[in-house]
C-alpha cells in the first residue's frame, strides 16, 4: 500500500514515523496513523532496552619491591589501614573512600625507600596505583687504622693524635688509632728526654680514607753530636767535641752543662762554652752521665731606664752518654825486669741508658690476625681461612677442613658465634662481628 502513496504522502508518512518514535518510550503502545493515509491503521512500538551501567567501588594497588643486591632477610610490607593487613606478594584490592599506605619492615643491612603510590587518605573507585619499595645496601666504609711508630729501634718519645671531624680530639698516642672515612689526622712527637729530633714520614697527616692503613713513622736523630763516645784509657790524654747535629741550628751562644745525677770520670772535664770534653783519665770504670746543650741570648738594656742587659738560657737538646775508661796494667818482666808489656783491662759494657727496646705491640709467641673485610656466604678469600681458623680455636666447629671458601659450614659457625656473643645471627660478617674477632 506505501508504495502506491504519492511522493508528497511518502513525506508525509515519513515524518508521522518520526513524531511517533520520538515520543516516550514504554514497554507497548499502539499509535494510530495519520488521518487521510490508511484510516484505522494500527502501529506497534517496542522500545530499545536501557543499559545502566553497575557501580564500580574497588581500586587495585599493586606493591614493587626491587632489593639491590638481595637481602638476606624476608622482605616484610604491609598495607596499613586495610580491614585485613596485607603482607606482600603482589597486589591487594581496596575500597573505594579507604586510607591505606604502605610500610616496609627494616632489612639489617639495608634502607628502604618509598616511591610512587604508597599512601592514600580516599581512595577513587576503579583507580590503579602502584608502589615501589626499593632496597638498598648500606655501605659502611670500613675504620682506616693510624698506627704511629718511632725508628730506628731504640729511638723513644711520646706521639700526640689530632683529629679534625665535627670537632676538634686531640689525645696521646695509643696503637692504632681508629679514624673514619673522611677524618682529617695529624701526628705529632716529642721527647721529654730532649735527646732526639723527629723527622715524620708523609702518613702522619692527611685524610682518612676507608679501609686505608696508615702508618706513621718517627725517624729520630740525636740532636747532640757524636751517638756514642769514644773509650779511653787511664794515664791517657782524652778528647772528644760535642756539638749540635747538622740538622739542628742555633743563631745563638751555647752553653753545656752536666746534669745531676751524672759524674765524668775523675781527670776529665766539660768546657761549657765549645763542648770540648778533655782530660787525662785517672780511674778505670764505666760512668754514665747527661750532657744538655743550652741556648744563650743576650737582651739588651733599655734607652731611657738605666739597666744593663743581661743573658737569657732555655733549652735546646740533651744527650745521655756512657764513658768506658780502660786501666792499663803493666806486669814485670823476667830478668831483672828488663822490659814490660801494658795489658788493658776492659771492664763490663754498660748500655746507653738513652736507648730503650721499642715495643712491637704484639703478644709474645704468637701473631694476632686482625679481621679488616667484610666477610659473607660465597666469599672466597684467604681471610676465610683466618675466620674458620678463630672459630675452631674458641669452640666454633667446622667439621670439613680448613679452606678459603664461605660455605653452608661456615655460616652456620657464624651464626652460632654471633649468638653466642649478642649480634643479631645473619650469618654476615660486618664491622659488628668484626670488632668481637678483633677483641
Amino acid at each position: 500500500m506505501i508504495s502506491n502513496l504519492s511522493a508528497f504522502s511518502r513525506s508525509v508518512f515519513a515524518l508521522a514515523i518520526l513524531v511517533c518514535a520520538s515520543a516516550p518510550l514504554v514497554a507497548s503502545a499502539q499509535v494510530p496513523c495519520m488521518p487521510g493515509i490508511d484510516m484505522g491503521c494500527i502501529v506497534d512500538i517496542t522500545p530499545l532496552p536501557i543499559f545502566v551501567p553497575t557501580p564500580v567501588t574497588t581500586a587495585t594497588l599493586t606493591i614493587h619491591a626491587i632489593v639491590n643486591p638481595q637481602a638476606d632477610a624476608a622482605l616484610g610490607l604491609i598495607v596499613n589501614d586495610i580491614a585485613t593487613d596485607f603482607t606482600f606478594e603482589s597486589s591487594v584490592t581496596l575500597n573505594e573512600n579507604d586510607t591505606f599506605s604502605v610500610a616496609a619492615d627494616s632489612v639489617d643491612g639495608y634502607t628502604a625507600e618509598m616511591s610512587g603510590d604508597c599512601s592514600s587518605d580516599d581512595v577513587i573507585a576503579n583507580t590503579s596505583y602502584e608502589c615501589t619499595v626499593t632496597y638498598t645496601e648500606n655501605v659502611i666504609p670500613v675504620p682506616s687504622t693510624l698506627t704511629v711508630q718511632f725508628a730506628p729501634t731504640g729511638v723513644t718519645g711520646t706521639a700526640t693524635v689530632s683529629l679534625y671531624s665535627d670537632g676538634y680530639e686531640s689525645s696521646i698516642y695509643t696503637d692504632p688509632v681508629t679514624l673514619t672515612d673522611g677524618q682529617q689526622f695529624s701526628v705529632s712527637a716529642n721527647d721529654p728526654t730532649q735527646t732526639y729530633i723527629f723527622t715524620a714520614s708523609d702518613d702522619c697527616s692527611g685524610t682518612a680514607a676507608g679501609s686505608t692503613e696508615y702508618v706513621c713513622t718517627f725517624t729520630g736523630t740525636y740532636i747532640i753530636a757524636p751517638d756514642t763516645l769514644s773509650n779511653g784509657t787511664v794515664g791517657s790524654a782524652y778528647t772528644e767535641t760535642l756539638a749540635l747535629n747538622s740538622e739542628t741550628r742555633f743563631p745563638g751562644t751555647l752553653s753545656w752543662t752536666i746534669r745531676e745525677g751524672g759524674s765524668l770520670p775523675s781527670g776529665l772535664s766539660l768546657d761549657s762554652t765549645t763542648g770540648v770534653l778533655s782530660g787525662t783519665p785517672t780511674a778505670a770504670g764505666t760512668y754514665s752521665f747527661t750532657v744538655a746543650a743550652q741556648g744563650v741570648f743576650m737582651m739588651p738594656g733599655g734607652d731611657f731606664i738605666a739597666f744593663p742587659g743581661f743573658p737569657m738560657t732555655f733549652p735546646i737538646g740533651a744527650h745521655a752518654y756512657t764513658l768506658t775508661i780502660n786501666d792499663v796494667v803493666r806486669s814485670r818482666g823476667g830478668g831483672g825486669g828488663s822490659g814490660s808489656r801494658p795489658r788493658v783491662v776492659v771492664p763490663p759494657a754498660v748500655p746507653n741508658t738513652a736507648i730503650a727496646p721499642a715495643s712491637t705491640g704484639k703478644v709474645l709467641g704468637s701473631e694476632i690476625f686482625h679481621f679488616l673485610k667484610d666477610l659473607r656466604f660465597g666469599t672466597n678469600d684467604s681471610d676465610v681461612a683466618e675466620l674458620q681458623k678463630f672459630l675452631v680455636a674458641h669452640g666454633f666447629p667446622i667439621p670439613s677442613s680448613i679452606t678459603t671458601f664461605f660455605g653452608s659450614q661456615t655460616l652456620t659457625a657464624v651464626k652460632a658465634y654471633q649468638t653466642a656473643h649478642g649480634i643479631p645471627a645473619t650469618g654476615f660478617v660486618g664491622p659488628l662481628t668484626r670488632a668481637a674477632l678483633n677483641i
